[in-house]
């Protein structure tokens, strides 16, 4: 005659697989924990963007800094859309100098990523920024000039100093 354990062995043994309510349980924490994983991972994705627009800008403004320092000459940043640094930015110097009807050769043109998604704000209505041959940005702006780089909630800063140094400053 069989023992009771082997009845129970024999019965564990020949169940095979899950029951629908121990899958409905696993569905609801599932569900639980992407609720909560959910808004953190927006924010990530915001700050990534705000991050990534930030050190493009900085990358572009080192790029005309060097371009000044090498040619010894006036390198400019201009946003294509008066006053609008998420549109196209435009890196140029003039050539011939400062004698009237002299025409600004283009060196790089390039637009932020996801700049429809990441706004820039600058401290003071910043036209356009210009390196003399030296590198250092040339006054008539208020240093340090703060562009702030705002996707959803969250907000990175990138300072340009007189000096021409550009960085991230949160």
């Amino acid at each position: 005659m069989d023992s009771p354990r082997s009845a129970t062995f024999t019965r564990l043994a020949s169940q095979r697989g899950i029951t629908l309510v121990e899958t409905l349980v696993t569905i609801a924490i599932l569900a639980i924990l992407l609720g909560i994983a959910v808004p953190s991972f927006d924010l990530l994705i915001n700050r990534n963007r705000a991050q990534s627009g930030g050190k493009q800008l900085i990358g572009l403004l080192q790029y005309a800094r060097a371009q000044a320092q090498i040619s010894h000459q006036e390198i400019s940043v201009t946003p294509q859309a008066s006053g609008d640094w998420a549109s196209m930015l435009v890196v140029s110097l003039r050539r011939g100098g400062d004698l009237a009807g002299s025409q600004a050769i283009e060196l790089r043109r390039t637009q932020l990523d996801d700049s429809a998604k990441v706004r820039v704000q600058t401290s003071t209505s910043a036209a356009r920024v210009v390196f003399d041959g030296n590198g250092i940005a040339k006054s008539g702006l208020d240093y340090p000039l703060v562009f702030t780089l705002v996707s959803g909630s969250y907000s990175s800063q990138v300072c340009l100093q007189r000096s021409g140094a550009a960085w991230v400053c949160e």
